[in-house]
């Protein structure tokens, strides 16, 4: 059986699923949920966000995954005019910006935990995805 969701805060019903009646992990079979891939269509600029809360890290298999998305991804494996701006992980120390330290991992470049605060968060996600410009 594939490790069960931390959270079990939300409807967990299809993840359920998923963990009960997909192959187990020693198949090879593994599955992750992506939690946000910010997009604006007009840029066609696109990034991932990996959420974690409780201060918690990626697991080893998160952290490949997202690593090979990654690649996909900056070989050009997107549509004609679309640049991808990277993937990021959010980490919470609880789980808001309201009720604790907020830190930013750039993933590509390094695994130093960034001090964000949410209107920094803002600011940084529409410069991300409003302009042509890399970040």
């Amino acid at each position: 059986m594939i490790r069960q969701e931390i959270t079990r805060k939300r409807n967990t019903r299809f993840s359920s699923w998923i963990r009960n009646n997909l192959p187990d992990t020693k198949t090879g079979f593994t599955a992750f949920d992506v939690d946000f891939i910010l997009f604006n269509y007009r840029t066609k600029n696109i990034m991932i966000i990996e959420e974690k809360t409780n201060n918690s890290d990626l697991t080893y298999g998160q952290l490949k995954f997202l690593q090979r998305l990654d690649k996909i991804f900056e070989k050009g494996c997107l549509p004609n005019g679309y640049k991808y701006k990277g993937y990021y992980t959010l980490i919470f120390e609880n789980n808001g910006f309201d009720n604790g330290n907020t830190f930013i991992v750039q993933n590509k470049i390094s695994d130093k935990k960034q001090l964000i605060t949410e209107n920094e968060f803002i600011e940084f996600v529409n410069k991300s995805l409003e302009n042509d410009n890399d970040i």
